[in-house]
């Protein structure tokens, strides 16, 4: 478990669950919901006038810091090489 971010359960649970299994499909980044769009917007540190770019409370800012906080895990790594298209149409 991670450390404690959130005071609303519900949020905490949200961001322990994108710590723990960040949106990797095939090894690659898993886009199409707000949600895992905003994990990793927060990856690649896209931020407006220095700040997140989701509303402060919102679940997408919960997985936009979520996104910030695994830049160091090696799965988000490996994903982060990957280019975005590679091997969906065989």
């Amino acid at each position: 478990m991670t450390r404690r971010r959130y005071k609303d359960p519900m949020l905490q649970r949200l961001y322990d669950h994108f710590r723990a299994h960040p949106p990797i499909r095939d090894g690659r980044r898993h886009h199409g919901a707000s949600h895992r769009s905003a994990f990793w917007r927060g990856v690649d540190g896209i931020e407006r006038d220095g700040r997140s770019p989701y509303v402060r409370g919102s679940q997408c800012q919960v997985c936009y810091m979520a996104g910030q906080d695994s830049r160091v895990d090696p799965a988000v790594k490996t994903a982060l090489l990957t280019p975005v298209g590679a091997g969906v149409w065989t």
